[in-house]
């Protein structure tokens, strides 16, 4: 498996405008992490003002989700550590209580969380990128990692949906998924949901990739 180095500095991987994501009221993120340093405020994955995976500001050894300046869900203190892969998710459900709407799992098992509860749906940020690894608006900087395996779904994932797919190479579920993207073609960043948001990256190198074998269900 492959994945693409982030620096830290300035590289990041832009998915584009991608329709359904603004204003919706299901959704789930997920992708392969190897952080190489932690530092507070520091984008994973989002669109501008909404960060589906971020450290958070205060933060560096947490990941968080939120919208700036209105709503912020975190992780436990060290739940993010450098050194080695893991598996990040982040689902959103409109139709539960505002305290039960996010959920972050780690390798499949979800955090408890802190922080302020959103609204019944997510913000719109018109019709900039989804980002990977870069600097969005709800924080600061870009992250030092390694980076694999990224999927996106309007749709909210159960538990047992998402460490299926955590141990998968290949999407398990096809349904509203919107973004796939193993990063297994150099730093070409193509997309393999169907939905043509084949990324372009900016700086990030390939490098070996998670421990997840293609076949897997």
């Amino acid at each position: 498996m492959c994945a693409l180095d982030a620096d830290g500095v300035d590289d990041f991987i832009g998915h584009g405008d991608i329709p359904g994501v603004d204003l919706a009221a299901n959704l789930t993120a997920m992708l392969w992490l190897y952080a190489d340093a932690l530092n507070a405020g520091e984008g994973i994955f989002g669109k501008q003002n909404l960060g589906y995976l971020y450290t958070p500001g205060a933060n560096a050894d947490r990941v968080g989700a939120g919208q700036s300046a209105v709503w912020e869900k975190t992780t436990p203190a060290a739940s993010l550590v450098t050194g080695a892969w893991a598996h990040w998710a982040f689902t959103y459900d409109g139709s539960q209580p505002a305290a039960d709407r996010v959920l972050i799992y780690k390798d499949g098992v979800s955090q408890t969380l802190a922080g302020t509860n959103p609204g019944a749906t997510l913000s719109d940020e018109g019709t900039l990128a989804v980002e990977v690894g870069g600097s969005l608006n709800v924080v600061a900087g870009f992250i030092d990692a390694k980076i694999a395996h990224v999927r996106l779904w309007t749709a909210t994932l159960t538990p047992a949906q998402v460490f299926q797919e955590m141990n998968s190479a290949r999407p398990v579920r096809t349904a509203d998924l919107v973004l796939a993207a193993p990063y297994d073609d150099a730093t070409n960043a193509a997309d393999y949901s169907g939905a043509k948001n084949t990324g372009a990256v900016t700086g990030a190198l390939q490098v070996a990739g998670p421990p997840v074998s293609y076949g897997g269900d």
